[in-house]
């Protein structure tokens, strides 16, 4: 039996990377039962994504800690989810246990487990934004008494556990990562997310009508995206081209060129699906170290939804494009993509917009769950070496 926890989300988050990683497992280890723990809503999310597959997964709801609450609350809420986690290990003779998201106060317990357990269990875990957190400087985090202990480099590299290993999400992040905690050496592996796609809807051309360019994940730089969205204003209103927000705004008045549909609150899969076919291109407009450490959720949506992208260049964003081909358009700076929009905006290519649809449809099998499964099939071996 393989054990999979998701400790960290609720609902929908993450429930299409969820879903592609029990579907990788089932593919990776036929012969066995998947047992999955989580937040209620969000195992009904993930029996959604999957009905479609005659996979063989049962599913126990336990209640995770709120993000809100403080680190050392969560210390003694997370060793008892830890704790019932160890004593399913220990009753089924669970040999395989996979975490899709961890924190800092959870790498402490769950290092406290491992360190204590005696069976011949393989542990992965799946690493996702938190590591942004680990650029920070020592100086600052030091001076933060109470906090530094849950700096999350601290857990981290504190003490290696042998069958304790990490993925991460591209070789880039990997790199980074290496570069910054070299006593992670030989305990990190680097995997595209999995992403179970939507069918192909063909609603827009992206030619020969008003281009909408929309935002996945919302407004991450307010600045520049406002910046962008005046400087562009005279002209899309002369084409009736407008910026679409699928996701949270920020606390700043936009022009009316700039819808944002969620007025604050969350969007639902479906809303989403419904603003993402009214879309031509997915925008990004993230600073150039964005993303260094992390991967980009909001490109996987872009790409469920055939959406070619347009983005700042940044490392992550190259690696995607190096593996994708042609699938969009990366600009040096600010400047070059508003020169790019207006561009586009008054003469685009029809040919060039389908061809780059067709690389993604093609791309996408880069990120499928049978590409994983491998992947992970191998992880698991290795760690229980």
């Amino acid at each position: 039996m393989i054990l999979v926890c998701e400790p960290e989300c609720k609902g929908f988050a993450h429930e299409k990377i969820n879903a592609a990683y029990l579907l990788s497992l089932s593919i990776a280890f036929p012969q066995e039962e998947i047992l999955f723990v989580g937040e209620m809503q969000h195992i009904i999310c993930l029996k959604e994504n999957l009905k479609n597959y005659k996979i063989d997964i049962e599913y126990l709801d336990v209640g995770i800690p709120d993000p809100s609450q403080s680190n050392y609350i969560k210390l003694f809420l997370f060793y008892r989810l830890n704790k019932m986690l160890f004593g399913l290990v220990d009753k089924f003779r669970i040999n395989r246990l996979m975490y899709l998201s961890i924190s800092s106060s959870n790498l402490y317990v769950l290092k406290f487990f491992l360190k204590n357990n005696k069976s011949c269990l393989s542990c992965v875990v799946v690493i996702h934004g938190i590591l942004e957190n680990i650029k920070k400087s020592w100086i600052k985090m030091f001076m933060k008494i109470f906090g530094f202990p849950f700096w999350f480099r601290i857990p981290l590299t504190l003490f290696q556990i042998d069958n304790l290993k990490y993925i991460v999400l591209s070789e880039g992040v990997k790199s980074q990562l290496l570069a910054t905690c070299k006593e992670l050496k030989g305990k990190v592996y680097a995997t595209f997310f999995p992403y179970i796609y939507d069918e192909y809807d063909k609603k827009r051309s992206g030619h020969g009508h008003n281009l909408i360019f929309g935002s996945f994940g919302g407004i991450k730089s307010p600045s520049e995206f406002l910046a962008l969205a005046n400087n562009l204003y005279q002209l899309q209103k002369k084409f009736n081209s407008n910026f679409l927000v699928i996701g949270p705004g920020a606390n700043i008045n936009f022009p009316d060129n700039v819808r944002i549909p969620s007025q604050g609150k969350r969007l639902n899969r479906s809303q989403m699906r419904e603003y993402a076919q009214q879309i031509d291109y997915s925008v990004f407009v993230y600073p150039r170290g964005a993303y260094t450490l992390m991967a980009s959720g909001a490109f996987f949506d872009a790409i469920s939804y055939v959406k070619p992208i347009i983005a700042i260049r940044t490392p992550f964003f190259e690696e995607c494009f190096r593996l994708m081909g042609d699938v969009g358009y990366l600009c040096e700076d600010i400047v070059e993509m508003e020169n790019l929009l207006t561009s586009l905006i008054i003469n685009q290519s029809s040919e060039r917009y389908n061809n780059q649809c067709q690389n993604i449809l093609k791309a996408r099998d880069c990120f499928s769950p049978c590409k994983l499964s491998k992947t992970l099939q191998n992880i698991f071996m290795e760690s229980s070496i």
